[in-house]
């Protein structure tokens, strides 16, 4: 929705940044897919909503968490297991156009999870995490977040950990699903960011829209970008 107009969108089959380019069929107005902004077009200077998806979970779980759920298709059942662009991932090269930015603090091709808030803008190095590090505690434009992921099933969230004006403070929990808080012991699911068990239960955290992505784009986009635990200010 821009305006109070839906909008329907393709793909353009250009690239901006390495990124994809989008374009929508009722004005031809070409949008980032990574920033959601309209670059050139009617509606150039426009800006999408850019929304916190759901995690990246398992089939099985999802299905257990939302049972009515059905699946987008356009060509029936398909196997996925393997990746056509697994070239790409595993060799050097960094996308098809020459970065604008480079930023050498990171391997070009090394993976964060990545957020944006207002204007500031911050990297999580995907080998932060390991089976004893699941989140990261951090507070982003005076906002107080939870970043998790879970190398195992590769679930990645970022929720704000404030409810009712409380700051929250988490763990991992039991399950590759679940975080506990410190604060006052109650559960919470990551897929649906609510507390199942708990003082809190019912509560929902706010969820945070994030980029799992390779750093050179990252910074690419983004060059102001701060890496967690860099001297960086809140």
């Amino acid at each position: 929705m821009i305006d109070g107009q839906a909008y329907t969108f393709g793909v353009s089959g250009k690239l901006w940044r390495n990124g994809l380019v989008m374009y929508d069929h009722q004005t031809e107005t070409l949008w980032s897919g990574v920033t959601g902004e309209a670059l050139r077009g009617k509606l150039q200077g426009k800006q999408l909503e850019i929304l916190a998806a759901q995690p990246k979970v398992r089939w099985d779980e999802w299905k257990k968490t939302y049972p009515e759920s059905k699946v987008l298709t356009l060509y029936g059942f398909q196997d996925l297991d393997e990746d056509n662009y697994a070239d790409y991932h595993f060799g050097p090269m960094t996308g098809v156009v020459p970065v604008t930015h480079r930023d050498d603090r990171l391997h070009p091709k090394a993976k964060v999870m990545a957020i944006r808030i207002g204007e500031q803008a911050r990297a999580y190095p995907l080998a932060l995490f390991n089976q004893e590090t699941k989140l990261l505690t951090d507070r982003v434009a005076d906002q107080a977040l939870v970043v998790y992921r879970d190398n195992v099933s590769e679930a990645s969230a970022v929720f704000g950990r404030s409810v009712d004006g409380q700051e929250l403070n988490f763990k991992a929990g039991n399950t590759w699903t679940t975080l506990e808080d410190m604060t006052t012991g109650s559960t919470w699911n990551i897929v649906t960011g609510k507390a199942i068990a708990g003082p809190l239960k019912g509560k929902t955290l706010e969820r945070v829209p994030h980029y799992e992505i390779y750093w050179f784009g990252f910074a690419d986009f983004f060059p102001q970008a701060t890496l967690f635990g860099e001297n960086a200010k809140n």
